[in-house]
């Protein structure tokens, strides 16, 4: 519940008059608000939405003191209250989801409105009643996470609140008209010091008039700062303590009048009982003469929601402190080592392997002395333990040849092209890893071998790849390089006339190639807008260049089309320049024949 004070201007009027229709009593005097989520500093939004699916509830209540007063012209000095005492409360909620947005709002509850009959030196005659329960207006939120702190330095989000007219506009309670506020909140975390500022605005599609003051458009500012003690540490005191601050003024007639110019100041403390639920308390002072700002409230409440990942569980008993668990310690009020399940050491030998417990490292199983009391270990299975294992991590080959070294031979390379026995379709002849192991071939003599040739039967410059005409694409190892980008209609798959010659090209270079069995297309997307959506717009543009070369004659057996969407970026999607780059098509090879293989797959 917030604290709120309005100074207006006295002015002499019959008491009859003032009834009827000075006292226009169709707002709410009500300032305070609670965040409907608990990563809120009270009353000040947090600039970031909470990760995963998650929901938040609370309630609070309080007691404001002369939110609503009457001041002379002349002076300044206080008249009276029009309102003097406010209990009240309010409902709020909110479900985030998608990483990035949330659903909140806020019910009013008023507990009951106290003020005198007559204001004593005023002559505004008898005050009409506004005591009594009621409902305040609904306030309806959505809120949208733009930055993240770990990426861009502070959080940063956007919130557009709409106030209905629920309470019927009377009695302080609410307004007849709606109101909406739209608001940004930047937010930062210096360790375990949390700050966050809000801006905002409220528009109000009726505004009441009370002597002077005229209840319309106003600029707002919240501002807080909190220390919480298990921010960096989960295992710290569960408690946060902060304060805020609410500055504002009218945008009708800007710092013209104090009444239309609130500051408030509040302090509060609040405690995560458990990891789903947290008590707050805490106290305001109004600290000028705007209206809706109380002398002074006291205010306390309580929210629960999603667990708070911050809160562990206690840990387990351990009578005598040494590290183990009483639950796990064979010796529970003595202290020992962990290695000794927690018992202390002594002269004895409780695994029976010849070392006593004092100079055994494994105490409670047995052990060579070699190996320090402790079993020994195989951890690559291959019969030789890992204290004599020259290669602990590889298994032995067990071929006859230094077979109890625990080491794998070397690969044999008998032509010594670096490309093992076992993998090389030359053995016996010297050639190159990318094609197999065997001799790079030049069918066409033109100094560009075959397997980086797009024209392998057609003389040609290294300049155009081995053809007589310029190429749109060149073969590199394990990939088809196109010189441009595959280009499609906006957010389609449908491929533009303008990169028909350079996927002609493409084909021609898979048909004079029959050796590269399959061939993949992926398709690959920036980081902009809905991540299903760009997996689904990848994949459909793979598919769509699959189509093509299979209408160009090339078998459908030799094709992948395969979609990546944004996960796989080759440049900073944080630029135009960059996520142009991640906007691609590419062709890898996922299978290459033997060489000398040149039957296409039908």
């Amino acid at each position: 519940m917030t604290l709120q004070r309005l100074p207006l201007l006295l002015l002499l009027v019959s008491a009859a008059s003032f009834g009827q229709g000075l006292e226009a009593s169709n707002f709410s005097v009500e300032r305070f608000r609670l965040t409907p989520s608990r990563t809120g500093l009270l009353d000040t939004e947090w600039g970031a939405v909470p990760r995963g699916l998650t929901w938040d509830a609370g309630l609070w209540v309080g007691w404001a003191k002369n939110p609503l007063v009457l001041r002379r012209t002349a002076d300044g000095t206080r008249v009276g209250s029009l309102l003097e005492d406010r209990v009240g409360g309010g409902v709020v909620g909110a479900l985030s989801f998608l990483d990035r947005y949330q659903l909140g709002f806020e019910l009013p509850v008023v507990l009951g409105n106290g003020r005198p009959s007559r204001l004593e030196g005023a002559t505004l005659g008898d005050l009409p009643l506004v005591a009594g329960p009621g409902l305040g207006d609904l306030r309806l939120q959505a809120k949208a996470g733009l930055l993240r702190e770990a990426a861009h330095l502070v959080d940063l989000a956007v919130l557009t609140a709409v106030t209905l007219p629920t309470s019927g506009g009377s009695r302080y309670l609410g307004s007849s008209g709606t109101v909406i506020t739209p608001e940004v909140a930047v937010s930062r975390a210096f360790g375990n010091l949390r700050a966050a500022v809000n801006l905002g605005a409220a528009f109000r599609t009726e505004r009441p008039r009370v002597l002077d003051l005229s209840i319309g458009h106003e600029l707002l500012a919240r501002l807080a700062v909190a220390y919480r003690f298990n921010q960096t540490d989960a295992s710290a005191l569960p408690l946060e303590l902060g304060v805020t601050a609410l500055g504002g003024f009218s945008l009708q007639r800007p710092f013209q009048g104090s009444n239309g110019s609130p500051v408030e100041l509040k302090g509060y403390a609040a405690w995560d009982a458990l990891g789903w639920l947290q008590v707050f308390l805490g106290a305001g002072v109004g600290a000028a003469q705007g209206w809706g700002q109380p002398d002074w409230r006291l205010f306390g409440g309580l929210r629960l929601g999603t667990p708070d990942a911050r809160r562990v569980a206690a840990p387990p008993p351990d009578a005598d402190a040494d590290g183990v668990a009483d639950a796990e310690d064979r010796c529970p009020a003595e202290a020992g080592p962990a290695a000794r399940q927690g018992c202390p050491a002594r002269d004895e030998d409780a695994d029976r392997d010849g070392l006593t417990d004092a100079t055994d490292a494994c105490p409670t199983k047995a052990g060579p002395p070699e190996n320090k009391g402790c079993p020994d270990a195989d951890g690559d299975g291959d019969s030789v333990v890992d204290r004599l294992d020259r290669c602990p991590t590889q298994p032995e080959d067990k071929d006859g040849v230094d077979d109890g070294d625990g080491c794998p031979d070397p690969d044999p390379d008998d032509d010594g092209d670096g490309v093992p026995d076992r993998t090389d379709a030359c053995a016996k002849v010297a050639g190159v890893p990318e094609n197999r192991g065997c001799p790079d071939t030049d069918g066409d003599g033109d100094s560009v071998v075959d397997r980086l040739d797009n024209c392998p039967a057609e003389p040609g410059p290294a300049a155009n790849a081995g053809c007589k005409k310029a190429q749109a694409v060149a073969l590199q190892a394990g990939k088809l390089e196109i010189r441009e980008a595959v280009a499609f209609a906006t957010n389609r798959a449908v491929i533009e006339p303008r990169s028909f010659a350079m996927l002609d090209n493409v084909a021609a270079v898979l048909r004079a190639h029959p050796e590269l069995l399959t061939v993949r297309i992926e398709g690959h997307t920036d980081d902009q807008g809905d991540d299903a959506k760009n997996l689904t717009l990848s994949q459909a543009r793979a598919d769509a260049v699959r189509d093509y070369l299979v209408n160009k004659g090339i078998a459908a057996t030799r094709l992948v089309a395969e979609g990546f969407g944004e996960a796989r970026p080759i440049a900073d999607n944080a630029t135009d320049a960059g996520r142009a780059k991640n906007r691609r098509v590419e062709f890898n090879f996922a299978v290459v024949a033997a060489p000398g293989d040149r039957t296409e797959p039908r």
